[in-house]
């Protein structure tokens, strides 16, 4: 696998956003993607707490890249969170470059894992069974981005 980037997106709950520098640190340190986060709401925003604003130096401290998403009127920002990460692909990334969503609370446990057969199939949807194939969890999907804007429709 040549580049490889997690994507994992929080708003402003501390459940999620709390765990965003170990994340971060996880992801690049020990599985070797680096990490992505986007982020609801406005940079001022999560600059305005102190509380956040720690824990968004450290996320960065950690070798994140971090994207605000503002708000969207009539979606909740845990909403815009959870569909934000499918539209990875709209970031400046080369067509093969590998992206990966994944949840601001799972910590990756195995490198192997998440690099397995990486370039062998379009589309990866690890632990695909979490719900008997009857819809599938939006975490540990993976595709090179060329794939994502193909199915997203984006350029």
């Amino acid at each position: 696998m040549k580049n490889a980037k997690v994507i994992f997106s929080s708003d402003r709950t501390a459940t999620y956003f709390f765990c965003l520098p170990l994340t971060s640190i996880i992801w690049k340190k020990y599985i070797g993607f680096d990490p992505v986060c986007f982020l609801a709401g406005s940079e001022g925003e999560w600059l305005s707490d102190p509380l956040t604003k720690f824990v968004l130096d450290k996320t960065k401290e950690a070798g994140a890249e971090i994207h605000f998403l503002g708000h969207v009127d009539q979606i909740g920002d845990g909403t815009l969170c959870q569909v934000s990460r499918a539209y990875g692909g709209c970031l400046e990334v080369e067509d093969d470059e590998y992206l990966l969503t994944s949840d601001a609370d799972m910590w990756p446990l195995n490198r192997q894992w998440f690099r397995q057969g990486a370039n062998d199939k379009l589309l990866h949807l690890f632990y695909a069974n979490a719900y008997g194939h009857e819809k599938y969890p939006m975490y540990y999907v993976g595709a090179a981005a060329k794939q994502w804007r193909d199915i997203m429709s984006v350029q």
